[in-house]
């Protein structure tokens, strides 16, 4: 014994700086903790880690889990597996009775907060600033009706308008490559006004539009749309309810690791949301949690990240979804944008012939936070 009383036997936090094993279970219970909203100020007493090993084991934790799941959408279209997508298409179609078929995925984009990023890492750190006020990526994302990511791009600046966003994605590439099979399948993706319209992507007529519509058929056809469309911000308010690291500013070291964390949650999620489908209890006991979500800013917890971070918890994010800029089509764009059309108008009148009109009462409903979920 020397030092004090001290024992001369090592810690177990100071074996961790020569070599101590920490098993799998410990590192996966650290890296959901920090997901989930945590300090590693928690988690020094909790598992005896210091503060280095926790960051490590994190960032060890993301590695696999993008190297073990992968988002399902584009291998569907690279296999060209028309029956996984139609099986979407189906799940979309349940309430319109077949009169709005065709719908495997609903897209969108969301602004996830972060720090400035320096002159060293971006040679334009400004345009990370979104209309939001404050420094952002804008993350594209496309989901299923069960709240499942299918496909997902977190590296755009933040100030990058939605249209632009998607539009230089390798994943808008292989819709193109895939335009004319999509088409005879009758399959589509459904967005908001901020995207361009194509066969392949369906977005809403314009409002005053809708509103002159003597028939009501473009306000039923706005109506079906947004009601696919609508998983798409519940898949985004499930995923920020589930992960508290994102009510607030990411402060990772680069934006890569920002981009790849926001992946491995959206992973992590699509892992619990599959989980729950096999068990109704499970899924009752999820949609009653996030009807009664609060970010308890009272709590410990929270106290503590507020101390460490300067920042109060802010549950909702949002994206620029703005009206598409105006500018002249190429006659590619062209081509699409009248083919769009046309399985617009097929769409109208497929609900007209149903009789189909805006329903009095949707099934969407939001919580003390502004988070939307669905109410079956």
């Amino acid at each position: 014994m020397k030092n004090g009383g001290m024992s001369e036997q090592k810690t177990k936090a100071a074996q961790q700086h020569t070599g101590g094993h920490i098993p799998g279970e410990i590192k996966l219970a650290v890296a959901i903790r920090l997901l989930a909203g945590g300090s590693y100020l928690d988690l020094i007493p909790l598992f005896d880690m210091v503060k280095s090993s926790i960051y490590k084991t994190f960032d060890q934790v993301v590695r696999w889990v993008l190297y073990t799941f992968e988002f399902p959408l584009p291998g569907i279209l690279r296999r060209e597996d028309w029956s996984v997508l139609h099986e979407f298409a189906h799940d979309f179609d349940a309430k319109s009775g077949g009169h709005f078929y065709g719908t495997f995925g609903a897209l969108d984009g969301v602004a996830i907060r972060i720090n400035s990023p320096s002159l060293k890492e971006v040679p334009d750190p400004g345009n990370y600033y979104c209309r939001k006020g404050f420094c952002a990526l804008n993350v594209q994302a496309i989901c299923d009706k069960h709240k499942r990511f299918l496909w997902a791009h977190p590296m755009n600046k933040g100030s990058t308008h939605d249209s632009v966003a998607f539009g230089g994605t390798r994943l808008l590439d292989l819709l193109k490559e895939h335009a004319v099979k999509l088409k005879e399948q009758g399959l589509f993706l459904v967005g908001d006004s901020a995207c361009p319209l194509c066969f392949f992507l369906q977005v809403p007529c314009n409002q005053q539009e809708a509103q002159a519509d003597p028939v009501g058929a473009k306000d039923a056809f706005n109506c079906h749309l947004s009601a696919n469309r609508t998983w798409i911000e519940c898949s985004f308010g499930e995923f920020i309810m589930r992960w508290g690291l994102f009510w607030r500013t990411l402060r990772f070291s680069s934006i890569a690791k920002s981009g790849n964390v926001v992946l491995a949650a959206m992973l992590l999620h699509n892992f619990i949301v599959e989980w729950r489908m096999t068990d109704k209890e499970r899924t009752g006991a999820d949609e009653q949690c996030f009807r009664q979500f609060t970010m308890e800013l009272e709590s410990a917890a929270q106290r503590r990240m507020t101390a460490l971070t300067g920042e109060l918890p802010r549950a909702l994010v949002s994206d620029n979804n703005e009206p598409k800029p105006a500018g002249r089509p190429s006659m590619t764009e062209k081509r699409m944008l009248e083919e769009g059309e046309i399985l617009r108008n097929t769409l109208m009148l497929t609900l007209s012939k149903g009789n189909l009109k805006r329903p009095k009462e949707s099934g969407m409903r939001c919580n003390d936070e502004g988070l939307t979920f669905m109410e079956h």
